[in-house]
């Protein structure tokens, strides 16, 4: 009789640890098909609108604004003012940016951060200097002091940047003191300040504002 006990709770510890191992293992697998899904949902983004006679500056707003997605560029480079007619049918950023710089000399690279280039196709994507490097970080507002998310930061030459945050803050790893920040924002004049011993770089952007004389950015250290 003590010897059907003795089994009769092992059985039931067996159990026990087995049930607690399966649940352990089915809570990893949802961690893991999470991750997958955080990691791959952005480029995954389908995207519907259409837009008629617009400038392709107020496309790029539009992919912002229902996205992670921020792009950066330099209007000298590329030309945003462009007026285009765009239908977008649960299409995919890639597609859109297609529809819209084919045949116009104009490239892209989506970054891990969710950050998308836009460059001449005769220009390269370089890879980062090799020189002393340090952190660099700062906050990004507009001229009413209000704070700017999702502006593009990008050490020149380079495909090595990231955007600010909820708050218009950023923070930069691995910046050469001989590198020149660039910020841009759609709808912002972009700004390039030279880093050199700055470890904290503050920056005002102004309106691109239409019909206006032309101004001079300034960026403050």
């Amino acid at each position: 009789m003590k010897k059907l006990e003795i089994n009769a709770c092992l059985h039931c510890g067996l159990a026990k640890k087995f049930l607690l191992t399966m649940k352990l293992t089915i809570f990893l697998l949802l961690v893991g098909l999470m991750q997958v899904s955080a990691t791959a949902y952005p480029q995954a983004t389908k995207f519907k609108f259409s837009v008629e006679k617009k400038q392709v500056v107020d496309v790029l707003k539009e992919i912002e604004e229902r996205s992670n997605f921020h792009f950066f560029y330099l209007r000298e480079q590329v030309d945003v003012d462009r007026e285009v007619t765009l239908k977008a049918e649960n299409a995919t950023v890639e597609q859109i940016l297609d529809g819209l710089f084919k045949g116009h000399g104009v490239k892209y690279k989506v970054l891990d951060n969710d950050l998308i280039l836009l460059s001449p196709e005769s220009r390269s994507f370089p890879a980062m200097p090799d020189a002393q490097q340090k952190t660099v970080s700062g906050t990004v507002t507009d001229e009413a002091g209000e704070a700017l998310t999702g502006v593009a930061i990008i050490i020149k030459g380079t495909t090595h940047g990231t955007v600010t945050d909820r708050e218009g803050k950023y923070s930069l790893a691995n910046v050469p003191e001989i590198a020149t920040l660039q910020f841009s924002f759609v709808g912002m004049l972009s700004q390039e300040v030279i880093v050199g011993d700055q470890r904290s770089i503050d920056v005002v952007l102004i309106a691109d504002a239409v019909g206006i004389e032309e101004i001079v950015a300034i960026g403050y250290g």
